[in-house]
């Protein structure tokens, strides 16, 4: 991976058209100290306010700033941001402890790097399963926080600041690869803003799978109007998303502690794999309609 763009270089990456991410190395004058990932919201194009997550020299932070990309290329997106911060499944993530939201952005991540699994390279995969590892034993409670920093560091990206176009594998092996790092860094420091967006990063990657499965029919809806039900993708996806909610509901939640979490751990692991298996088939079906090259 070192041969692509850096991120100390200004590579910023976006999720699911709403959100772009970029390390800023110490010596920036956007960095106050050491490293951070900025986060920004397109589609709503409102600051986030800014949260230390490391203090580190190699730490991370999660800083605000007002992006540049238009969401003209979705017209959709911001309504459907707007539904799906509101389903019951993200209504039960903003009570979660520190530890679900853990296995939530987990989960989350196991599911989405489908994408990177069927589009991306050998060094993409590689970076991907090993940070899922990772991700896997902080939501256990195993101590890796040394481990996920250093993996946060080796995050790279395959798209510079002027490129946007979700009609490219690169697009979603970026989304995907940044589902794993957002759920390190969750694991840094868990915040509800941190799994709310990966929960709505998977649901509209899915929508746009759906959308070209479907013959990417547009649809109008008018002002104060219900948007069409999620597609089959979307659908499963929220499926998935309640499993993980429920068996949280299962547990003890007075303190919610960590060896309760860790015994629901291999079985929302299995679980996640299983769906990211099975959307691995839709992810070829839409990369032969669209032309990919393997």
């Amino acid at each position: 991976m070192r041969n692509r763009h850096r991120l100390d270089r200004g590579v910023r990456l976006q999720l699911s058209g709403f959100w772009r991410v970029r390390r800023v190395h110490k010596g920036d004058s956007s960095s106050s100290s050491g490293s951070c990932l900025e986060v920004c919201s397109a589609a709503m194009r409102t600051p986030i306010r800014a949260q230390r997550v490391r203090n580190h020299s190699r730490g991370v932070d999660i800083c605000g700033r007002t992006s540049r990309n238009s969401s003209a290329r979705h017209p959709l997106e911001s309504q459907r941001l707007k539904d799906m911060t509101t389903s019951p499944e993200l209504q039960a993530i903003s009570n979660a402890s520190d530890s679900e939201l853990v296995l939530i952005c987990a989960a989350a991540a196991e599911r989405g790097v489908a994408f990177c699994r069927v589009l991306g390279t050998t060094e993409n995969v590689a970076w991907a399963e090993e940070t899922l590892r990772l991700a896997w034993m902080s939501a256990a409670g195993e101590p890796v926080d040394d481990e996920c920093a250093d993996a946060l560091d080796d995050l790279e990206l395959g798209y510079n600041d002027d490129e946007d176009d979700t009609s490219q594998p690169e697009f979603f092996v970026d989304q995907s690869l940044s589902l794993v790092g957002n759920a390190i860094s969750v694991s840094l420091e868990p915040t509800v803003a941190k799994a709310e967006l990966s929960v709505n990063t998977v649901r509209t990657l899915l929508a746009m799978l759906d959308s070209t499965l479907a013959g990417e029919q547009v649809v109008i809806v008018g002002y104060g109007e219900k948007p069409p039900p999620p597609g089959l993708l979307q659908q499963m996806e929220i499926s998935a998303e309640r499993e993980v909610v429920d068996l949280l509901a299962g547990i003890d939640r007075e303190g919610t502690p960590k060896a309760s979490i860790a015994s629901i751990v291999p079985r929302v692991k299995a679980a996640s794999r299983e769906f990211s298996t099975r959307l691995a088939v839709s992810i070829e079906e839409v990369a032969d309609l669209s032309g990919w090259e393997p």
